[in-house]
């Protein structure tokens, strides 16, 4: 197994991390800054937990960007390993989107996505919260999961590869509650390697890293660790 770290002390913040559940998963995220250690909440959040899993478990965030980096808010990841964009972030976000080698346009715009995503199946936990950071969630908000989640052709392609992204706050953002499932918590000091990415260059309008081309912030690879789902493979 990988090597457990222990939570660091936090005696201000002791009495916001009591109140939630206790994690039965656990995985590690090798980032380009460092790993960043993720206990995951899978008796609160199974069918999340569970198709996130399958993604790592798949690769599928192996090599991923970093696309979305805002200091002091998240950090944003699973949309694509493309380096290529051309053109104004910010004005041709539209493009890039449709342009990611992280998910086939085909399947992403299918009425499942290949991955069997309910959203009506998706968990919100009021133990679980965006009162501190290193939250994990979904980055398809709840109100765009409409009709089991089936996103149709006639929905933007920016919502339907929505649903494979994932991203990891930096603060405290109440204003997200029940909008976005939890289904995580970023474990001890690694959170300083999150905020490390957090403060990457980026363009100010969309939070895109300057440096695409170079050396934009990663996912190396996933190690996992343990979970209750013994018939993923």
């Amino acid at each position: 197994k990988i090597p457990y770290q222990e939570n660091l002390p936090y005696p201000a913040m002791s009495q916001v991390y009591s109140t939630e559940p206790n994690p039965t998963g656990r995985l590690v995220l090798e980032t380009t800054h460092g790993p960043i250690d993720i206990q995951l909440f899978c008796k609160e959040c199974p069918t999340t937990c569970r198709t996130f899993l399958q993604l790592c478990l798949d690769g599928y965030f192996t090599d991923m960007i970093w696309h979305r980096c805002l200091d002091n808010f998240l950090i944003q990841t699973g949309l694509t390993r493309d380096e290529t964009m051309t053109g104004n972030p910010v004005e041709d976000m539209e493009g890039y989107l449709k342009r990611s080698s992280a998910v086939p346009a085909k399947l992403a715009l299918s009425g499942d996505g290949g991955l069997g995503w309910d959203r009506k199946k998706f968990e919100l936990n009021p133990r679980i919260r965006f009162n501190h950071r290193g939250q994990v969630a979904m980055a398809l908000p709840l109100d765009d999961g409409k009709n089991g989640g089936n996103v149709s052709s006639e929905e933007s392609a920016e919502k339907a590869l929505l649903r494979y992204q994932f991203f990891v706050t930096l603060d405290e953002a109440p204003f997200l509650d029940a909008k976005h499932v939890i289904f995580g918590t970023v474990s001890g000091p690694t959170i300083f390697n999150a905020l490390r990415i957090g403060r990457t260059d980026v363009d100010e309008g969309s939070g895109v890293p300057i440096d695409l081309r170079g050396a934009p912030p990663r996912i190396k690879n996933v190690k996992i660790d343990h979970h209750p789902f013994q018939d993923l493979v």
